[in-house]
């Protein structure tokens, strides 16, 4: 299996992520092929603490950055070049994941080097799940009850057969759950540093791999659990 590191840009929300980081402790994947990156957009809170006390059977990482404007983008490119990886996974920091999410991310890559992985989405809330339920799994993840909220991107993969149909299937590029081989990353030129606001930054960067000829592929199996007790935007799309 390909080595893999797992890129979580960062800015404050601290207790949020602590939760990230604690669902990502019980992977099924290899330890010796996984290090985690969390990209520090100069946040004013010690999200170095929180990594500091993060204790994953395998590599992790803690870089920064100056905080200057909404710079996702520039702490995605940061930790996706602190490591050598073969492929490399983009993660929200408020995102929960089971056990199995890397190796489904991985699997995909291992015969095709120009895929874009589309992770699925869901919506819940953390109140109640604890570091140490996450850490072990003592927790199944699919069985919390939902929020009832519409992606956009399951009507667009209806739409377009599984993104392989129409010429907008770079719109399902939502940098919360996807992946693709660090050389497709670094070829394209990755995200463009130049956005200094939310949003548009990775549906450009989806853009161009679809320009590139990147196969899209849909995998809601590969799925991120959003935590809304962090959202400040109520979750809209």
């Amino acid at each position: 299996m390909p080595q893999v590191s797992i890129v979580i840009p960062a800015y404050n929300r601290s207790e949020v992520l602590a939760k990230t980081l604690s669902a990502l402790t019980a992977q099924n994947y290899p330890a010796s092929s996984l290090t985690v990156v969390v990209a520090d957009d100069g946040s004013s809170e010690n999200v170095e603490a929180v990594v500091d006390a993060w204790d994953p059977p395998f590599s992790k990482l803690y870089v920064r950055q100056d905080h200057d404007g909404f710079g996702a983008g520039r702490a995605r490119n940061l930790g996706a070049g602190a490591v050598p990886s073969e492929v490399i996974i983009f993660l929200d920091s408020d995102a929960l994941v089971s056990p199995d999410f890397v190796s489904k991310h991985a699997a995909w890559h291992v015969d095709d080097p120009k895929s874009v992985v589309i992770g699925g989405r869901v919506h819940l809330s953390s109140t109640g799940l604890s570091a140490e339920q996450l850490e072990t799994a003592a927790v199944d993840l699919g069985a919390q009850p939902f929020e009832d909220r519409a992606d956009f991107r399951s009507v667009l993969t209806r739409r377009t057969s599984r993104l392989q149909s129409t010429d907008e299937g770079y719109r399902a590029f939502v940098s919360s759950n996807v992946s693709l081989a660090t050389s497709l990353f670094e070829s394209t030129g990755g995200f463009d540093a130049r956005f200094r606001w939310w949003g548009s930054e990775d549906s450009e960067f989806g853009w161009r791999l679809w320009q590139t000829g990147a196969t899209f592929v849909a995998d809601e199996t590969a799925r991120i659990y959003h935590q809304v007790d962090s959202d400040t935007a109520g979750g809209e799309e």
